[in-house]
C-alpha cells in the first residue's frame, strides 16, 4: 500500500477537500493523521503499518487454515499461515518495518481456525466418563497443549516473517543497499 502524505495544513490534495483537523488525510477507506505517521485508521480501527500487513497476511491465510481444519481437524499442516506470514514479512520489509513482528502477528490471526479443532478435543475430553480430578487434569492438560500450539505457531510465524523480511531486502527493499553480488 502506498501512502502518500500531504504536507501542511489546509486544502488536502490527497482528497481535495478541507479537512476539519488540520494534518489528518484520507485515502480511500484509509485515514492518516501527521501527528502519528505509522498509524492507519480503517473506519473505527487504528492499525500500525505492522498490524495492517500482519492482517493482510492474516487474512489470507484463514480461510485455507479453516478449510484445512473443517476438513481434518485431528491433521492440520499450517502450510498457509507460513505462507502468509512470509507474505506480511515481505510486504512490512519493503516499508522499513519490523518483519518480524509482522510474521509473527500473521500467524496468530491465520491460526485462529485451529481453536476449532481444540474445542472439539476439549469436548471428548469432558464427555469421557472418568472421576472430576481426573477430567480437571484432562481439561488443563488440553488447555495447555493448545496454548503450546499457538507458542509454537507464534515462534514459526516469527522466523518465516523474518524470511519474508529477508527476501525483501534480497530484492532491494528494507533500506539495505544491494552489493551487487560482492560478498
Amino acid at each position: 500500500m502506498s501512502v502518500f502524505r500531504p504536507s501542511g495544513a489546509g486544502d488536502c490534495s490527497c482528497c481535495t477537500e478541507r479537512h476539519s483537523l488540520a494534518g489528518q488525510h484520507r485515502d480511500g477507506i484509509f485515514t492518516w493523521s501527521d501527528r502519528y505517521p505509522d498509524v492507519v485508521r480503517i473506519g473505527p480501527l487504528q492499525l500500525t503499518e505492522t498490524w495492517t500487513y500482519a492482517l493482510v497476511g492474516g487474512l489470507l491465510a484463514f480461510p485455507f487454515t479453516a478449510l484445512e481444519v473443517w476438513r481434518s481437524p485431528e491433521n492440520v499442516t499450517l502450510g498457509a499461515v507460513l505462507v502468509g506470514s512470509v507474505f506480511a514479512g515481505y510486504l512490512i520489509k519493503r516499508r522499513g518495518g519490523n518483519s518480524t513482528a509482522a510474521g509473527l502477528r500473521a500467524a496468530l490471526v491465520g491460526g485462529i481456525p485451529t481453536l476449532w479443532a481444540l474445542n472439539e478435543l476439549l469436548w471428548a475430553v469432558t464427555n469421557i466418563p472418568n472421576p472430576p480430578w481426573f477430567r480437571a487434569v484432562s481439561v488443563a492438560t488440553t488447555l495447555a497443549f493448545g496454548a503450546l500450539i499457538f507458542a509454537v505457531m507464534a515462534v514459526v510465524g516469527a522466523i518465516t516473517g523474518r524470511f519474508g523480511g529477508w527476501l525483501a531486502e534480497r530484492r532491494g527493499h528494507g533500506g539495505v543497499a544491494d552489493a551487487g553480488g560482492s560478498a
